[in-house]
């Protein structure tokens, strides 16, 4: 039994008999009697169910639920029930420590993705600060930094950073640390456009192949255009064990796709463009001895620099030629262009390491070839319309001819041909249409080729 007492001051205290028969209190605060009442019939119950070692009945769970902390606090230090304290919610992390842990536990990409990752952090920090917790950026926020960005760059580059922020905040989220990604209804998809598109022609790049300044340069320019491999990230992990001259294959390793099917590794040709640019690179390469090693890079001296942009708009600019906007990309395009005109796109896509959708979204463009052939095809087809015509007008004069009647003649009998003097006149000659039809007889000539240097593999 539990009893109640109200001191001198109107607090009332609760008084029970523990399980070990101890007598303890507790103090309750100044209330009305029937509310201490009720207070002491429910410490009953409590002490009821802890000498009986058995469970609280649900509503009186519920009761002491509803407490507040203070009270609950009491009846715990008494061993009435037993309160377990929640751990404290960690604190959000900094936007900075953040970024920079999860572009450390980024193994699965390349070093060139984390330069761009780099980027990305850099535009977090400067619009929101290192120290920003991420809790507190909103959807707001996140708003207007893509505005910011917009303002600041360009409109695919401002996406591509959106697209990165996405992927951060999304593994803040499938941590725990946050309820929701702020940054999931940015716009992050690569818009087409043809402002900074051009096709690159022959002349432009040999002018630039004849300015460069030796063997491995020319080779460089010559397979971001003729070869049309990815620059620099396909063009260094290329080795000479990697050109077949034989075959006239050479198989490129792409770091970009690794993770697809195929082991980011595609067999395509040695066109005929290429040739002569790898046997001096090789020739060169070989320091005149005939041998080299095929785990040897092809691309050797300027291994360690990854921008090459630089050093290719001097190049340019000593030809004489206009650099165009985005250098190695635009080269990639011109070539897969020009393929599509001679092979089907599915070809075209296996030897360049993409898809027709890519393809077609990004790299193929009209020409001024395209629109050449387009106006030889009407010429063409003019001409031969009105050769379609004429022949179409003497047959019907001929018609005619055959379905007169001689003359003195009755109809249906054949007509006797004119004569004169009894000999039969001649007919004249069909009348000529005009047009001659010439054809163009192409010939490429394949230059023969003979290596320069002996090809060995160690």
């Amino acid at each position: 039994m539990a009893s109640i007492a109200r001191e001198k001051n109107g607090t009332v205290r609760i008084w029970f008999i523990d399980a070990k028969g101890n007598r303890k209190g507790i103090r309750i605060g100044r209330v009305a009697d029937d509310y201490a009442s009720r207070f002491k019939s429910r410490v009953e119950d409590l002490v009821a169910a802890s000498h009986m070692n058995s469970s609280p009945r649900e509503e009186l769970v519920c009761w002491v639920t509803g407490l507040s902390n203070v009270l609950q606090d009491r009846l715990a230090s008494v061993g009435l029930i037993e309160v377990e304290q929640a751990e404290p919610e960690p604190d959000a992390p900094k936007l900075g420590e953040f970024v920079d842990k999860w572009m450390v536990g980024r193994s699965d990409v390349e070093h060139t993705s984390k330069q761009v990752y780099g980027r990305c952090r850099n535009w977090l920090v400067k619009f929101f600060g290192e120290d920003r917790t991420i809790d507190t950026i909103t959807e707001g926020d996140a708003d207007e930094w893509a505005a910011f960005l917009r303002s600041n760059l360009g409109e695919n580059t401002a996406r591509k950073m959106a697209s990165i922020a996405k992927q951060i905040f999304k593994h803040a989220t499938r941590k725990r640390l946050l309820e929701s990604n702020a940054f999931v209804d940015l716009s992050a998809a690569f818009r087409a456009s043809d402002e900074r598109s051009q096709f690159v022609t022959r002349d432009e790049i040999d002018k630039a192949i004849e300015a460069a300044p030796d063997a491995e340069w020319k080779l460089i320019i010559a397979l971001a255009r003729y070869g049309g491999l990815r620059i620099p990230s396909e063009l260094f992990p290329l080795k000479w064990q990697d050109i077949n001259f034989d075959t006239g294959r050479m198989t490129v390793t792409s770091p970009k796709t690794k993770r697809h099917a195929n082991g980011g590794s595609r067999v395509c040709p040695i066109f005929p463009e290429l040739v002569p640019y790898f046997e001096n690179a090789l020739f060169e390469a070989s320091d005149g001895k005939g041998r080299v090693a095929g785990s040897c890079q092809v691309i050797e001296k300027r291994l360690k620099s990854g921008n090459l942009a630089t050093q290719f708009t001097r190049i340019l600019k000593k030809a004489g030629v206009t650099p165009w906007p985005k250098l190695m990309i635009n080269l990639r395009s011109s070539r897969q262009t020009e393929l599509e005109n001679s092979f089907p796109t599915h070809v075209v896509c296996k030897w360049l390491g993409n898809s027709p959708q890519i393809a077609h979204r990004h790299y193929l463009k009209v020409t001024d070839s395209h629109f050449e052939q387009a106006l030889n095809l009407g010429a063409q087809s003019g001409a031969n319309r009105a050769e379609t015509v004429q022949d179409k007008a003497g047959q019907h004069a001929t018609e005619s001819d055959t379905e007169t009647p001689a003359r003195g003649g009755k109809h249906g009998e054949s007509s006797v041909p004119p004569t004169k003097n009894g000999v039969p006149e001649q007919c004249p000659e069909p009348p000529s249409s005009g047009h001659s039809m010439t054809r163009r007889s192409v010939i490429i000539a394949h230059r023969s080729s003979s290596t320069a240097c002996c090809f060995s593999t160690n």
